[in-house]
């Protein structure tokens, strides 16, 4: 028997019950196992309804150093796992590592935010997935008395988008319906595109896939990789011919200024993305994400010609004489450049 049937002999065997000794030597961490497998089995005693396993477990896991924690936690960690050392542990990077990972609940991300300092309320603030799934993870991020000024207004951006999210969902409802897929499944459908398709271009981080891969992959897939897209995996499905999955990157998940302008401005995004942009008033306060919608021949006449008396004399001047732009974008640039110029 070698060393890992060893293990998992031992752990299946503390597990069982049979041998109270073994058991509590266990939740001691006395039990010779590795620390990947050792740490987990202590917080399933933490977590059973035996009081003095569970005690000598919370007592055992307390005294271990954190950062040893963390990286088991990166690898081994499950909800139940990630959820416990979140009510028991203080440690900065052990929070924070609990924070990144995507095994971690809304309920995880609550514990957390009634306590978290600064620095660790600006990284629950970037697990955009997580709010936008369970937006009151917002409400008890408030309650904390050290909230900084800087979370506070990110907490009044979210909501914000939050609110524009339900008005589009109702104003632009979805007339197809696509099930819902597990994480097994998404993973599943990545190992078959790597192996099927050859990768072309940029790399992106979390899955590894190319563009090219990415885009091989089923439309489910791709809506449930855009609800927590990254910067390139936006920048890659915000350009999606189905419109399904282009409105799911601009609805859930929270695009910098620069990435917004881009988009505005892009040639081959779908008529869905325009309009999205169009209704969301936060964004039109942005000037340059204004100047690419007025420029952008793709964007409905409608919405380009209400933008154009927003635009300054000088982006006036230059539209008039964009031959791009529909004849009435360049008449109504000309009518206002006159006005405005003197």
């Amino acid at each position: 028997m070698n060393t890992k049937d060893q293990s998992e002999s031992l752990v299946e065997e503390v597990l069982a019950g049979r041998n109270r000794e073994l058991q509590v030597l266990a939740a001691q961490g006395l039990v010779p196992l590795p620390p990947d497998t050792l740490i987990p089995l202590q917080i399933k005693l933490a977590l059973s309804d035996d009081q003095e396993l569970a005690g000598l477990a919370d007592a055992a896991l307390v005294e271990l150093d954190p950062t040893l924690v963390a990286q088991v936690m990166e690898d081994q960690g499950d909800k139940d796992s990630l959820t416990y050392l979140a009510r028991t542990s203080e440690h900065p990077l052990l929070l924070e590592t609990i924070i990144r990972h995507r095994q971690s609940s809304p309920e995880t991300l609550k514990v957390i935010a009634k306590r978290a300092s600064p620095d660790l309320q600006e990284i629950l603030l970037l697990r955009q997935d997580m709010i936008i799934e369970d937006p009151t993870v917002l409400e008890v991020l408030e309650e904390n008395p050290e909230l900084s000024t800087y979370s506070s207004r990110r907490v009044g951006e979210y909501r914000q988008h939050l609110l524009f999210r339900k008005k589009i969902l109702e104003e632009l409802p979805v007339e197809e319906e696509i099930e819902e897929v597990t994480n097994e499944e998404v993973l599943a459908a990545i190992d078959k595109v790597r192996q099927e398709i050859e990768p072309a271009g940029d790399e992106e981080d979390l899955t590894g896939l190319t563009e090219v891969q990415i885009r091989a992959l089923p439309v489910k897939i791709r809506m449930k990789l855009a609800r927590h897209a990254g910067r390139t995996m936006r920048n890659i499905l915000v350009r999606d011919k189905n419109p399904l999955v282009a409105r799911t990157v601009m609805l859930e998940s929270m695009m910098t200024d620069s990435e917004l302008e881009l988009v505005a401005g892009s040639r081959s995004v779908v008529d869905d993305v325009f309009q999205i942009i169009g209704r969301n008033e936060r964004w039109l306060q942005k000037y340059p994400v204004i100047v690419a919608l007025a420029k952008n021949p793709r964007v409905n006449i409608g919405v380009a010609v209400r933008l154009v008396p927003r635009l300054s004399v000088r982006d006036l001047r230059a539209l008039r004489r964009d031959y791009n732009v529909s004849q009435q974008v360049r008449r109504t640039a000309d009518r206002l450049y006159k006005i405005k110029r003197v």
